[in-house]
């Protein structure tokens, strides 16, 4: 995935703007504070609350204030939507994707899977770890994606 980023950022030619850091949030200095941040597909895959807010807590010790947070991932049980379930497994169907693969695929996405119990829950977690009420930009089936920015430190 990083070399993946890596290939984005020098084929948008900002490789001179952007440092890519290979670890976890919490190997990153306390400072200088970034300009922005972009967590896509990571939320969802942490378990439990505690630990889905203290990601987003670390994220916004690192950012200046105002800074914009992407945040982007799958929201609500998967079991709480039996037809977007079937409705993403069809997407699979019209690519060609056989039972067995098709099978295997939801198995996987099933595999200790944790997302936020709904959208509710992920303006919660933001509000919770400092960051300002998101905007919605983005929702397909069980993913959804909200810009939201790191509140100003209160003294």
């Amino acid at each position: 995935m990083l070399e993946l980023a890596r290939s984005a950022i020098a084929e948008a030619d900002l490789t001179d703007r952007v440092e890519t850091v290979s670890g976890g949030v919490i190997d990153l200095a306390a400072a200088p504070l970034f300009d922005a941040g972009i967590m896509i597909g990571v939320l969802h895959h942490l378990a439990g609350d505690a630990e889905k807010l203290n990601i987003l807590q670390q994220i916004a010790a690192r950012l200046k204030p105002g800074a914009p947070l992407v945040v982007a991932g799958n929201y609500r049980p998967y079991a709480s939507q039996p037809l977007l379930m079937k409705a993403w497994e069809n997407r699979w169907k019209m690519s060609g994707a056989g039972v067995e693969e098709r099978r295997a695929k939801m198995d996987k996405i099933l595999q200790g899977a944790q997302p936020p119990q709904s959208e509710e829950a992920v303006i919660s977690l933001l509000a919770g770890a400092g960051f300002d009420q998101p905007v919605r930009f983005f929702s397909s089936l069980f993913w959804g994606a909200w810009l939201a920015r790191r509140l100003p430190e209160t003294a």
